[in-house]
Parts: structure tokens; sequence; C-alpha cells
């Protein structure tokens, strides 16, 4: 299966420096937003709105109890599971066995690189801040390790909004793959928020999370179109169906 869009020289370097456009311009802000979050976390000045974000989740008699109807801790508590590490390894997984199968290498070492590499970063910015959980609020699901940034957040943001470019681009409906890939990020933004709710995360280490993970992934993805650039069979812009 071709990966490459068939397209003149010139309308293929058009298409490439749009892409690359968007996936720096995507990057940059990535960065942007974590270092000035994470400035804010290292001054402390965060502190006080994060807390005060925290509480305004839980009752005011007993912050022990989260707001809302007594649906929604369950769906939370499910919703949080799609960000675990274990489930993102399963997505993984057979995620890169189908593109094995398909011989969709570059998009198959893309993944691996969204995935691995960011699992690695997560890791060390999370010991290089080393920021505590939580504690002005009791935690509704246990957990460890440290809290900045949200390992949720940025994983979910690199996975799966890549997953969803991945299999946009077998669709030829310009709606579909905006839908598809809206729904992807959504997706990482309630993972994100259910973070927050079971008081596992302040609110700034679940947007410090989005925002690296969206600098990760544009990164990678740009790497990726270089290669391509270069002749070497990279993806496909991300708003650009593939022809088979």
């Amino acid at each position: 299966m071709n990966i490459r869009p068939a397209n003149t020289p010139d309308s293929f370097r058009s298409s490439y420096r749009r892409q690359a456009r968007l996936l720096l311009l995507l990057s940059g802000v990535g960065i942007a937003v974590f270092l000035a979050v994470a400035i804010a976390v290292t001054d402390g000045t965060v502190q006080a709105s994060d807390e005060s974000f925290l509480l305004g989740l839980r009752s005011d008699a007993d912050p022990s109890v989260p707001n809302g109807p007594a649906w929604l801790l369950p769906a939370m508590k499910a919703v949080t599971t799609l960000g675990n590490g274990w489930f993102f390894t399963l997505v993984v997984v057979l995620a890169v066995a189908v593109l094995a199968w398909r011989r969709d290498w570059s998009a198959m070492w893309l993944l691996i690189a969204v995935s691995l590499g960011g699992f690695f970063l997560m890791l060390a910015l999370k010991a290089g801040f080393a920021r505590p959980r939580p504690v002005v609020v009791p935690w509704l699901i246990d957990t460890a390790e440290f809290s900045f940034p949200s390992g949720h957040a940025m994983m979910s943001a690199a996975i799966y909004v890549s997953l969803a470019v991945m299999l946009a681009r077998g669709l030829r409906q310009r709606g579909a793959r905006a839908a598809l890939i809206a729904a992807a990020v959504l997706l990482s933004l309630l993972i994100g928020f259910t973070r927050t709710y079971i008081g596992v995360h302040y609110p700034s280490d679940v947007v410090a999370g989005w925002a690296i993970g969206a600098f990760w992934a544009g990164l990678c993805w740009l790497g990726a179109s270089m290669w391509s650039a270069r002749g070497g069979g990279g993806p496909v812009a991300p708003g650009e169906a593939r022809g088979n």
C-alpha cells in the first residue's frame, strides 16, 4: 500500500511545506505552554489556584466526596483507565501489529517513536520536577510516582491523536477525518479532566501533560514528514487521504 500522495513534485513540496508549518506550530505552541506552566509550578504561583480547583470539585462538607451525580465517579474511573499504562501498551501493541501486517512500516515506526519516546520523556520530566501528588483532597484511586506532568494527559494527547490521524488518512471525506481527530482530542481532554476529578493531579499537571504530549507528537510527525520529503516514504499530511 502506497502511503505517498500521488501528486506532482511541485504539489508534493507545497503539501509538505504546509504540513511542516502546521507541525512546527503545534510543537512550538506545545513547548511554549509547557514551559510557561512549568515555570509557574516551579515558583509556586499556580499552587493556590490548583488547590482551589480541586476543592471546587469536592463537597464543601466532606472533601472526600466529589460533586456530581452518583454515576459520575464510576464513569470517571472508567474513563481514566483509558489512560493507564497497561491500556496504552495494549493499544499500541495491537496497532503496531496491524501496521506491520499491512506493511505500513513508516506509520509503525512513527507510532513506536511517539509512544516509546513519549514514555521515557514522561518519566524523565516526572523525575526532574519531582512534584508531589495533591494532598488538599483525598485521592479516589490509588496511584504512585510524581505528579508533574500528568502522564495520562501527555500520552493520550500523543498516542490517541496520532492514531486518529493515521486512521484518518484512509478516509476520503474531510468531515469524517475531522470528526475522528476531534473525537481523539476530546478523549484526551476527558482523560485529563478525570485525573483532577479523582484528585491525583493538579490542573496544571494536566495542562502541562497535554502541552508536552502535543509537542512530542508534533516533533515525531515533523521528523516523519522530513523523512518523507527526502524520499523515505513517510506518512502523508494529516489532512490528506492516502491512495491504495
